[in-house]
């Protein structure tokens, strides 16, 4: 730091960097922060005559800010770099978007002309910053319909809890009359009941779409579809419930509600009563959990033999004197297996009794039968490799496990649900706007939008901004009172349209995330009065007032504004009012067809059913049941090898011993080994000893075998080499080796540049490591082969 002007000054690594790098590239510019800008200014030309420095990003998708990404180093280097071909800051626009429909691209244009204003959003959203349309989509084909040229909007009038008798007599609520729902449950049953006319349950699709990867259309699925949510944490869960009812597959990657998950639940209740049974919340938990099925009227029955006391005791008192026979083999089947489980937990590692449980339980299975089967199973494994990585630990066991739970929860911290999602599973993705970024979706609903933002870090009484500096509040302790200063009223008020400006580019991004189709949604009080107010700025393409944008308290305070005049007049805009005076019905629940009752006396004792099934049914069964991988063959081979294990010769496999045939015989010695007075080492073992000695041997000192053998006894001193080893090795072949073309080069060439011992991998083809599979199916599969040169 330079002492008389305060300015940073490279240091000695700093230069050599300088003068080593001839690019320095950067990619998500505008995500940067102060510290990493000064770094990338210390060790680049930038500011010279001859900067190499070269950034890549879009201001609009800045949206790290919590993160301390300073969007205004870019918007600096925006407003002052050129465009001309000679200027030595140039800055070259990339407007062309080659993503989304021209519908999306013109409908975020039109969006952003009106809410970027330099004074709210940082930037004004001028030509320069517009997005141009560049994606192709070819003219779907005859019969087929493309995603549709409108962008929809979805309005939903929001009812506060005192206003649930105001509703009644409309038909405006969905399933039962009077039930009163919340703003985001009526969010989630519009855009379920919208999905499933998009995917067409119980019908056709309503359009296709462009897969990028096949280069042709097909009707739209599940797994074309996102749902972006400012916040999705705490209101997940809602659309999880509701889309469940709907029948439509989700997933959404939480942070939270492992712990609420019900197959977690049960199994930590059933590790708290092995490690304590006299715990009568977990113990009821699992007797009334599918591990030991007991009813409701069974818990009461056991509670009524002993009145008093804990419930561990009633279950001992019922187990002895009930006269319900069916409830004490209950009861004796899980005291016998709590019993052993104790032992184990006392004995062996948490992971083993957990193991064990889901094997003596079926728990597993069972969970894997439940709705979301795959989801529950993955919580099961997950539960299991979590008590593997404790069992690591030098304080483990039962008992600290169930602490470390027990602590988490009341800090309030969760764990993620474990992860099931593949590439190509057919879900609806729900997903935050801010794991959104860099993604893109056919089709995206973007909800919540009615949902406040969060100002909660203005309350506090010291406010802090990187220029303005500290905003304290003024407290008088003589009058007890409280106040803002004029430096807290100036920190506050930046602080605020730094935090509106970081929310205008979060909605740049969610709605940018669209290939072909965007719906908007969202709620709001009074809906009515609320498209009233709207109305006034009904004014074309004009940027909204300052004052309107900067008081804004959620992006309907933005979007309403925006597209005031457009419904009826802009044929781009699709917009749908729901559940107010005028507005369409909101969706019911879909009917649930009744489960007949099934003979499940018959089906436990494998008696066969009443009737017989279809002969479609039952050919597809015989093939789903007997059907056979067509290369089992190939499931008995090796993937993977080693360099030493490759075969001289075909395996000869055999479909009547399932077992490949020996490639070697081990040769019968005259004597055993314990007979023999010395154990001679194996072809493997003297291989590694030949690897040691190139490993180890000076070169500038290879000369005739006497001088190899010297060496090798110099390594055995030294502790390279076993003395069975350096006995066993011949140094002729060694000195050979270097009386050939390839041990001179080696000997003639710069040490530097001899490398030994190199680690390589290489992937053949199946069928040149087995020949036998050459022409079969699977020959041209890769088969890794690894070793050292």
């Amino acid at each position: 730091k330079d002492e008389k002007t305060g300015s940073l000054l490279p240091s000695e690594i700093a230069l050599e960097l300088w003068e080593q790098y001839r690019e320095v590239l950067v990619d998500e510019y505008q995500d940067i922060n102060d510290i990493q800008e000064t770094i990338l200014h210390l060790v680049s030309r930038q500011g010279t005559e001859s900067p190499n420095l070269f950034m890549v990003g879009d201001v609009n998708q800045s949206i790290y800010r919590f993160r301390l990404a300073n969007p205004l180093l870019f918007l600096k280097k925006l407003h002052s770099f050129r465009l001309e071909k000679n200027s030595r800051d140039r800055k070259i626009t990339l407007a062309a978007n080659f993503r989304s429909r021209e519908t999306v691209v013109e409908g975020v244009n039109f969006l952003f002309r009106r809410l970027m204003t330099p004074e709210v959003g940082e930037l004004e959203y001028d030509r320069e910053a517009e997005l141009v349309c560049r994606a192709v989509y070819p003219e779907p084909p005859e019969g087929m319909t493309a995603a549709g040229s409108t962008i929809e909007v979805h309005l939903i009038e929001r009812n506060d809890v005192q206003e649930e008798d105001e509703t009644g007599g409309q038909e405006d609520l969905p399933g039962q009359p009077g039930e009163d729902l919340t703003a985001l449950e009526k969010e989630a049953r519009i855009i379920a009941t919208r999905i499933q006319q998009m995917v067409g349950a119980g019908d056709r699709p309503e359009f296709v779409v462009w897969d990028k990867e096949e280069k042709s259309y097909r009707p739209v699925t599940y797994r074309d579809i996102a749902i972006c949510l400012r916040s999705p944490r705490v209101r997940a869960n809602t659309f999880l419930e509701v889309f469940r009812e709907y029948d439509i597959p989700i997933f959404a990657e939480l942070g939270t509600g492992y712990f609420r998950a019900m197959e977690i639940h049960v199994m930590l209740s059933l590790l708290q009563v092995i490690d304590n049974p006299r715990q009568d919340i977990p113990l009821a938990a699992v007797l009334r959990s599918p591990l030991v099925s007991l009813t409701a009227r069974e818990l009461a029955e056991i509670r009524a033999l002993k009145k008093s006391g804990d419930f561990y005791g009633a279950v001992i008192a019922a187990r002895q004197r009930s006269c319900n026979r069916k409830l004490q083999n209950k009861l004796d089947e899980f005291l016998a297996r709590l019993h052993a489980w104790r032992t184990v937990s006392r004995r062996g590692p948490l992971s083993s009794l957990i193991w064990g449980i889901y094997q003596e339980t079926g728990y597993l299975d069972y969970a894997a039968a439940m709705p979301g089967g795959s989801q529950r199973q993955a919580n099961l494994y997950s539960l299991y490799e979590r008590a593997a990585q404790f069992d690591r630990f030098t304080r483990r066991g039962l008992f600290r496990f169930l602490r470390f739970i027990e602590k988490l929860q009341e800090r309030g911290q969760d764990l993620g649900t474990a992860g099931v999602l593949g590439e190509n599973e057919n879900v609806v993705r729900l997903l935050s706007v801010h794991k959104s970024k860099g993604l893109e979706f056919p089709v995206v609903f973007l909800a919540g939008l009615g949902n406040e933002f969060n100002f909660r870090d203005l309350s506090q009484d010291l406010l802090f901004h990187q220029e303005l500096g500290f905003g304290p509040m003024v407290i008088d302790p003589s009058l007890s009172l409280k106040y803002p200063s004029m430096a807290y009223w100036a920190v506050r008020n930046s602080l605020k349209r730094a935090d509106l400006a970081e929310e205008m580019r979060v909605l740049y991004v969610a709605l940018t995330r669209a290939r072909e189709k965007l719906i908007l949604v969202g709620s709001t009080r009074e809906l009515g009065k609320q498209r009233q107010e709207w109305s006034d700025y009904a004014n074309g393409e004009e940027p909204l007032p300052v004052p309107l944008l900067a008081s804004a308290r959620c992006y309907l305070d933005w979007l309403g504004p925006a597209l005031a005049g457009c419904e009826g007049h802009n044929p781009r805009w699709d917009i749908c009012c729901w559940g107010n005076e005028g507005g369409r019905p909101l969706p019911e629940i879909p009917s649930v067809p009744p489960i007949h009752h099934l003979p499940w006396d018959r089906i436990k004792s494998l008696q066969p059913l009443e009737g017989s099934p279809q002969p479609d049914v039952r050919r597809e069964l015989d093939r789903r049941l007997n059907w056979v991988y067509p290369m089992e063959d190939l499931t008995r081979l090796p993937a993977k090898l080693a360099a030493t294990e490759i075969p001289p010769s075909p395996l000869i496999l055999s479909r009547e011993d399932e077992e490949a045939v020996p490639l070697f015989r081990p040769r019968i010695k005259a004597k055993p080994l314990f007979l023999q007075e010395k154990a001679a080492l194996s072809p493997a073992q003297l291989g590694t000893a030949v690897h040691l000695v190139m490993q180890h041997l000076n070169f500038d000192q290879v000369g005739g075998e006497d001088e190899i053998e010297r060496q090798i006894a110099s390594l055995a001193e030294k502790g390279f080499l076993t003395e069975e080893e350096a006995a066993s090795l011949d140094p002729r072949p060694i000195a050979g080796f270097f009386r050939q073309p390839l041990g001179l080069r080696i000997l003639a060439a710069p040490r530097e540049a001899i490398r030994r011992e190199v680690a390589f991998t290489l992937a053949l083809p199946a069928e040149e490591v087995y020949p036998d599979l050459l022409g079969r199916p699977g020959g041209r599969d890769p088969v890794l082969i690894q070793g050292i040169i």
